[in-house]
C-alpha cells in the first residue's frame, strides 16, 4: 500500500535515526522517490536534524584500537619488571574488581551517560516531529484563512444597530439593492445599504441557522464576476431577520456592480462559490 504525504512526513525522523522496520524502510523509499517538495523538504530537515545530533552526542564506548593500544602498554610494563635471571614462576593473581584499567574504561561511559544519551535522541527525535507538525498545521490553516478577506460583524443590539444605519442612512449618496429568496430558501430575503463614499454598509436578512461547519458567504457580482464580500453567521431564525455592519465594501461603485448574493459555504468562506445560492438581487430593478 502507498505512503500517505502525511505518514511520509512523521516517517522521516525515523528514518534519518534507521529506527524503521524493513518492511517500512521500503515503502518509505517508494515514496521517497516520487515525493513533492514539501516532502522533500521535511526529508532534508529530518536528515540534518540527525546529524546534527549524531556530531552533539559524545562517543559513550571507547574504540577497540584504544582498548588494544592500553592492553599492550600493560603487558609491556609487566615485561620490563621481569628480572632475567628469576626462574620461579608466579601464580597470576586475579585482578581487583575495580582496577585502573576498569576505571579509565568506565570514564568513558558513567553511568549517567547510559541513560542521559537515549533520553536526548528520544528528546531530539520529538522536537523534529513536533516542529514538522506543526508547519503542516499552520500550512493547512494559512489555506483555509485565504478564503474569506473579513467576517462581517452581527449587530446583536439595539444601540449599535441604530449606529450602523445612522452611519450610512447619514450618507449624501446612499445605495440600496434587496434580495429575495432562491428555490432553497423561498421565504428568504435580505437587504444590503451602503454609502460608496465611506465603502462602509449594512446587511439585513432573514435565513435559517447555518451548519456548524458551514458560513454564509457575502458576494459583489462585479462585472459579472463574483468577488468575495466577507463571511458571517446566523445564530438564530427569526421573523424580522439579522442586522449585520460591514465596515469595508469591496466594490461600492454601483455602475460596476450588477448583483448581491449569499450563498452557504465551508467554514471560513471561499474564493469562489461552490454552495447552493440563498439569496440574489441586482442592482438593474
Amino acid at each position: 500500500m502507498a505512503m500517505t504525504k502525511l505518514e511520509f512526513i512523521e516517517l522521516c525522523p525515523a528514518f534519518a535515526l534507521g529506527a524503521l522496520e524493513a518492511e517500512e524502510r521500503s515503502r518509505f523509499l517508494d515514496a521517497l522517490a516520487v515525493a513533492d517538495e514539501e516532502m522533500l523538504t521535511a526529508f532534508a530537515e529530518a536528515t540534518q536534524a540527525a546529524e546534527n545530533l549524531s556530531l552533539a552526542t559524545p562517543s559513550a564506548v571507547p574504540s577497540a584500537t584504544v582498548k588494544d593500544r592500553l592492553m599492550a602498554r600493560v603487558q609491556a610494563e609487566v615485561k620490563a619488571e621481569i628480572k632475567p635471571h628469576v626462574v620461579s614462576i608466579r601464580k597470576p593473581q586475579k585482578p581487583a574488581e575495580n582496577s585502573w584499567l576498569d576505571r579509565l574504561f568506565e570514564a568513558f561511559n558513567p553511568p549517567r551517560l547510559r541513560f542521559v544519551a537515549p533520553a536526548l535522541v528520544l528528546l531530539s527525535l520529538g522536537l523534529v516531529s513536533y516542529t514538522i507538525y506543526l508547519r503542516n498545521t499552520l500550512g493547512r490553516q494559512s489555506v483555509a484563512l485565504k478564503g474569506s478577506a473579513q467576517r462581517i460583524v452581527a449587530l446583536e443590539d439595539s444601540l449599535s444597530q441604530k449606529n450602523a444605519m445612522l452611519a450610512v442612512l447619514s450618507s449624501k449618496d446612499m445605495h440600496l439593492v434587496s434580495m429575495s429568496g432562491l428555490d432553497v430558501n423561498p421565504s428568504g430575503y435580505g437587504k444590503i445599504l451602503w454609502d460608496p463614499v465611506r465603502k462602509i454598509a449594512v446587511l439585513h436578512v432573514s435565513l435559517p441557522p447555518e451548519a456548524a461547519d458551514k458560513d454564509y458567504q457575502l458576494w459583489v457580482i462585479r462585472d459579472k464576476k463574483p468577488v468575495d464580500a466577507g463571511v458571517f453567521q446566523v445564530r438564530y431564525s427569526g421573523q424580522d431577520g439579522a442586522l449585520y455592519k460591514i465596515d469595508h465594501l469591496v466594490e461600492t461603485d454601483k455602475n460596476h456592480i450588477n448583483a448581491f448574493a449569499v450563498t452557504l459555504e465551508p467554514k471560513g468562506g471561499v474564493p469562489q462559490p461552490t454552495g447552493k445560492m440563498y439569496l440574489l438581487g441586482s442592482t438593474l430593478l
